[in-house]
């Protein structure tokens, strides 16, 4: 619930530029409803959502929805359950010559 508002907060306001949601129990949900408001959000500079219980599917979502977002410049997602599969979406995205590098992920 609180994700999805969240998503919601992001695609309708735009002037947000840090969001931090550390310490919570997103999961892949709550990870894979705050991209859809990243996909409509193109403002955000830094996204943290360290120790939320996201795993790869989640990850997978949120590097899809930052493949488009110009501004983003630090995403922190330590101490999550993310793999392999998620770390290979997040590569994929920074070696991604259209996407602007992530100094701090």
């Amino acid at each position: 619930e609180g994700a999805k508002a969240l998503a919601i907060l992001l695609e309708k306001h735009e002037g947000i530029k840090e969001l931090s949601v550390r310490c919570n129990t997103a999961g892949d949900v709550g990870a894979e409803s705050i991209a859809v408001g990243l996909r409509k959000n193109t403002v955000l500079q830094r996204l943290d959502l360290g120790m939320n219980c996201i795993g790869n599917k989640g990850c997978c979502a949120l590097a899809g929805a930052l493949r488009t977002h110009p501004a983003l410049t630090v995403l922190d997602l330590r101490s999550n359950k993310i793999q392999s599969p998620g770390a290979l979406a997040l590569a994929s995205l920074l070696s991604n010559t259209r996407h602007p590098p992530l100094p701090t992920l």
